[in-house]
């Protein structure tokens, strides 16, 4: 089961990596609120002043947002990638507005609540202002796609105007299922669903978009009927510039691969095709390393998901009523007849289900209660992540995340306040010599102290980066210690470690914890190792191809 790989690996623990964050921004909050009075004669020097109170605001919103601090991930596509369709997929409900066009015209913010509440503001003389609670999805689906994007996609033809932004709050999976991203209690998810860039066409926009990049964990959604050798190279292109606007980055973002149903029988086999693209993407961005690139069916995952909603799968139950459950499996039906005809002989319990499902279609005959039982839908959601690819990128995610945590979540909250900080250190560096010399010594001193806090608030964003790495390193040396002392509490003790499993917890737990990340490395296993070796056997695999395989996880 698919499932039984979430909620068992226990994450690093990021409150104490939060809280540092929090007092080194209280700290220089105070040191700012200090300045004028140890220095009244800065109140008449209008360019400090100005600074002052840019850099105090931005590090007043930078402790607001830590005091609730959230995981925000940007969706960014090229041309025709399916990006609303992944995006509904992963929130287990349908607001983002698809379209066989280009439907991704403006910014769409989702933010997770437990209250739901739509908010735009109006554009004159193009859609008016919407301030609503309580509103359906539907609804919101609907007046989206509809009363906003639509119309600026046709305006913005005749003329320029701002990126239309729609706030959704509401459930949204990622953060309902609390296991699923292991994220510390009170961390919050959002999502940004933006435009291609290929849309954006004056440089206001485009820079309002880059600072939502910037901002963000991103995912770079591609389609994979544009990676053959014809369309590849504009596909490169545009990937370039979405990487470009990231500051070339490539750490802060997952490539998907999406529509790799859409495969032919002519086609070369999937694992080949991304081997040859994520080549061609290195040697384009001229990076360090292959990017790895996750191949997805969206369109699949998003009918499992929405029918099933934004709950747990695992221990919930539906948050769809029975007319939209049977509305998305007859659209599923024939939609991902491709996917079905692949994917559903690997269980014969969900082969025999959508054979009653589709049967019951096909007489016109109502779906029985019994065909859309919790456990039924349960098990077609689960059988989807696992051959949509959905499991894979929630895995690639939840890793990042945790390797990242600073990076992700609390980096792009310092960036502007660092800025602002960086230049009034350079506007007091140029204090005029002819101020009374007992305010120089003052600001001099207040001048110093915000430098270190700056070089402080630095190191320590450098820091976490490196603190898996050393987490890692301990733990190995703590295994081998262990395994050479054979001593056997040291030994349980250094195993525990390793999986992020609670020393105190009883051993039914830990047996039971244990047992899932036994599953999980069986997957990887299966993958790295396995499946490599079998290509080398029955499908011809060069010897230097398996090499080539095998290095990327073996030494």
């Amino acid at each position: 089961m698919a499932f039984q790989q979430i909620n068992r690996t226990l994450m690093t623990q990021h409150h104490n990596t939060l809280e540092d964050a929090r007092n080194l921004i209280a700290s220089i909050q105070e040191n700012l609120n200090q300045i004028y009075a140890v220095a009244p004669t800065l109140n008449g020097n209008n360019v400090i002043h100005e600074s002052l109170i840019r850099s105090a605001a931005d590090f007043k919103l930078a402790a607001e947002k830590l005091a609730h601090p959230a995981l925000r991930i940007a969706t960014i596509g090229t041309t025709s990638a399916g990006k609303s369709t992944l995006v509904n997929g992963l929130i287990g409900r349908q607001i983002a507005p698809m379209d066989a066009g280009e439907m991704s015209a403006g910014i769409l913010h989702l933010v997770h609540s437990d209250k739901r509440y739509l908010k735009i503001d109006a554009v004159k003389n193009l859609w008016d202002k919407v301030d609503a609670a309580n509103v359906d999805d539907n609804v919101i689906y609907e007046h989206v796609r509809e009363k906003v994007f639509k119309v600026y996609h046709d305006a913005k033809q005749k003329q320029t105007i701002p990126v239309p932004t729609i706030r959704v709050e509401g459930e949204l999976l990622p953060a309902a299922w609390s296991d699923l991203l292991q994220l510390p209690a009170g961390v919050n998810v959002e999502i940004f669903d933006l435009p291609g860039l290929n849309n954006i066409n004056d440089k206001d926009n485009f820079k309002v978009i880059q600072d939502y990049l910037e901002q963000c964990f991103s995912l770079v959604v591609m389609n994979y009927l544009h990676t053959d050798s014809a369309s590849r190279a504009e596909l490169l292109k545009e990937v370039k510039k979405i990487v470009d606007a990231l500051g070339g980055k490539t750490d802060a973002m997952i490539f998907v691969l999406n529509a790799v149903d859409s495969r032919s029988e002519n086609d070369d086999s999937l694992e080949d095709r991304i081997k040859e693209f994520a080549n061609a993407i290195q040697k384009e961005l001229k990076l360090k390393e292959t990017p790895n690139i996750i191949p997805v069916s969206a369109r699949a995952l998003f009918y499992a998901q929405c029918t099933w909603g934004w709950n747990s799968p695992v221990n919930g139950e539906p948050t769809t009523d029975k007319k939209f459950q049977v509305s998305q499996l007859k659209k599923f039906s024939i939609d991902c007849a491709k996917f079905l005809k692949e994917h559903r002989k690997h269980s014969n319990e969900v082969k025999n289900w959508l054979r009653d499902i589709e049967d019951a279609i096909d007489d016109n005959d109502d779906i029985s209660n019994e065909l859309l039982s919790t456990e039924n839908l349960k098990l077609w959601v689960d059988w989807t992540w696992q051959y949509s690819g959905g499991l894979n990128l929630w895995g690639e995610l939840r890793q990042r995340v945790d390797e990242r945590f600073s990076e992700i979540v609390i980096a792009p909250t310092l960036i502007q306040p660092l800025a602002s900080l960086e230049i009034l250190l350079s506007t007091l560096n140029e204090y005029s010599v002819i101020q009374r010399q007992s305010d120089k010594e003052a600001v001099e001193k207040k001048k110093t102290e915000l430098e270190q806090k700056f070089k402080e608030l630095n190191f320590f964003l450098e820091q976490e980066s490196l603190e898996f790495e050393e987490q890692i390193k301990e733990t190995v040396e703590l295994i081998s210690s262990a395994m050479a002392s054979q001593d056997e509490q040291e030994i349980d003790f250094a195993i525990k470690k390793l999986f992020g499993i609670d020393n105190d917890l009883e051993e039914s737990e830990a047996a039971e914890k244990l047992n899932g990340v036994v599953a999980e490395i069986k997957v990887d296993l299966r993958n790295s190792v396995i499946l490599p070796v079998r290509n080398y056997y029955l499908n011809g695999l060069l010897s230097s191809e398996l090499c080539e395989e095998l290095g990327k996880s073996l030494p």
